[in-house]
């Protein structure tokens, strides 16, 4: 008897991947009249599931020589993610939202002001990199859309029924030479994150990203004074510029007792110094009058040029002190030899002692007073960056409709609504809502572009602009793409993704898209994959094709 080989393990099709093979469409026609899909019956384990079975592998082996070159991604219907899957993958490069970052001295603290009010204070000893001394890099996005969060890959899931609506969403990471810098338990990060939405029945929520779904962190919801004059920015502007300019002022008067604090030298108390050479010196008061108050005192080389020393080890028959301008010179003589050296005179004894006393404190002083110089200076240059931030966030506003439309948005009578959390370890920190999904369409529907050639979807997500939810299908989601549906009456988007990796778009969709079983896409071209165009698309603006 002539074996058959079966294979048990091979990945349903679907039935847009049968028809781009073949022509079955009185199959199809028949399969899709089935209600519910003979997959999901619970007698599909029965004989006819078996014969039903073997009818797909034969409709498969009687095209497997056209399929030998195929490379086609297959749907991931799982309920759970693959153990290799990253909890956080962007769509693109092009697409994902960028990051904006910080450089802090981990011994100081220091508050981030962004664009939108948000907060994140540092406090000194809260980072804990292998090399203190050094800068760590701070790098922050808020995620004020659903565009925004959709195309840098945050996952918004909960659990398995449901998804997020979010008020408010924060991506804190903090690293050294590439590594995560760890936060101290004792001094966590504060972070006051404004929201866009009342937020008073939601929950706050981390992204565990090992376990790749959200877990509940504790947070406070309060209103704080909103400090970006939204009613009117060319005010604020104004205001602020004053400020930075202050701050410069009082930059510059620092510098300028920088500049003016110098420190005591031994010169300056008549102190001896180590290394040079001194030795005693008779000569005539009366011909020095200013060196009476140094009695018992050494005169000491202080020579710039290299000279012989060994002229305290001759015999000479006379040594005078002369005196040119304001300084001092030995002047010896022999009957051979005559050397000349400039000296100055150094206190010894008592007095000397009394000196060192006064001389060690007014070091310590002067020390002390830099040091206070230097930390007020940089203050000010953290004060200066701070403002620089808010007023260069104003002035994108002026030439950005959505960032003025957020930010009247989050202004609620001059007042912001803000969830108060701290933050023990970097990551995406989230006040959310929970949606549960919509019930799947009766039959799954084939997809095209424009009414051509149906299209292997991989993954597919639909934006309910009344809920302000994200619902994703197929690959690395939780639902597969048989699952597919919307809450009817509601204002949707379709976003998909194909084998290939394009993108297609429907504007408005709902149950009434699906025509003849076929489902019309618009392919989004490769030079419009960015992520202006998906706001437009998601955030609720029409694209006309």
């Amino acid at each position: 008897m002539k074996k058959v080989k079966i294979n048990l393990d091979r990945k349903p099709l679907n039935s847009g991947y049968i028809e781009s093979k073949q022509n079955f469409d009185q199959v199809l026609a028949g399969f899709k009249q089935i209600k519910p899909p003979i997959w999901k019956n619970s007698w599909f384990y029965g004989p006819v599931g078996v014969a039903s079975l073997a009818l797909i592998v034969s409709l498969s082996m009687l095209n497997s020589n056209n399929d030998i070159n195929e490379n086609k991604s297959t749907l991931n219907t799982s309920s759970v993610l693959p153990d290799d899957t990253e909890c956080i993958h962007p769509l693109s490069k092009n697409v994902d939202k960028k990051f904006t970052s910080y450089e802090i001295i981990p011994s100081q603290e220091q508050t981030i002001i962004l664009p939108s009010g948000t907060s994140v204070t540092i406090p000194k000893g809260s980072l804990m990199p292998s090399s203190p001394d050094q800068k760590v890099e701070i790098k922050i996005r808020e995620f004020t859309d659903q565009a925004s969060s959709f195309s840098s890959g945050i996952p918004m899931d909960y659990k398995t029924k449901d998804a997020f609506e979010s008020a408010g969403m924060i991506e804190i990471r903090g690293t050294q030479d590439g590594k995560v810098v760890p936060i101290s338990s004792s001094k966590p990060i504060e972070v006051s994150l404004v929201l866009i939405k009342d937020a008073s029945s939601f929950g706050f929520w981390k992204l565990d990203e090992e376990k790749k779904d959200w877990v509940t962190h504790p947070a406070t919801y309060s209103q704080t004074e909103n400090n970006f004059n939204t009613a009117n920015p060319t005010l604020s502007k104004i205001e602020i510029n004053k400020q930075i300019v202050s701050l410069d002022l009082a930059i510059s008067k620092v510098d300028i007792s920088l500049n003016k604090l110098v420190e005591p030298s031994k010169v300056d108390y008549f102190l001896p110094i180590e290394g040079n050479q001194r030795f005693d010196l008779a000569f005539d008061q009366k011909e020095f009058p200013e060196l009476e108050k140094f009695k018992g005192m050494e005169f000491e080389v202080v020579s710039k040029k290299a000279y012989d020393k060994s002229f305290t080890k001759k015999t000479w028959s006379s040594v005078d002190l002369v005196k040119e301008n304001d300084s001092y010179y030995a002047l010896f003589t022999s009957k051979t030899d005559k050397f000349k050296i400039n000296v100055r005179p150094v206190l010894n004894g008592k007095k000397k002692e009394e000196a060192e006393t006064t001389f060690d404190a007014s070091l310590l002083f002067c020390k002390n007073k830099k040091q206070e110089l230097i930390e007020e200076k940089r203050s000010l240059l953290v004060k200066k960056e701070e403002q620089q931030i808010k007023f260069d966030a104003l002035l994108k506003s002026f030439n950005k409709e959505e960032a003025v439309k957020n930010a009247n948005k989050m202004a609620i009578d001059n007042e912001l609504n803000t969830a108060d959390f701290y933050v023990n370890s970097f990551g995406v920190y989230n006040c959310d809502n929970p949606n549960p999904y919509p019930i799947a369409f009766k039959e799954e529907p084939v997809f095209t572009y424009s009414g051509g050639n149906s299209i292997e979807i991989v993954s597919a997500f639909v934006f309910d602009k009344k809920k302000d939810t994200r619902f994703s299908f197929g690959k690395d989601a939780k639902h597969s793409i048989s699952q597919l549906g919307c809450y009817e009456g509601n204002s949707n988007t379709l976003v998909v993704i194909d084998s290939y990796g394009r993108l297609g778009y429907i504007s408005s969709f709902d149950n009434n898209s699906i025509k003849d079983g076929k489902l019309k896409v618009n392919l989004i071209d490769k030079s419009d994959e960015n992520i202006d165009f998906l706001q437009k698309i998601i955030n609720g603006k029409t694209i006309t094709t």
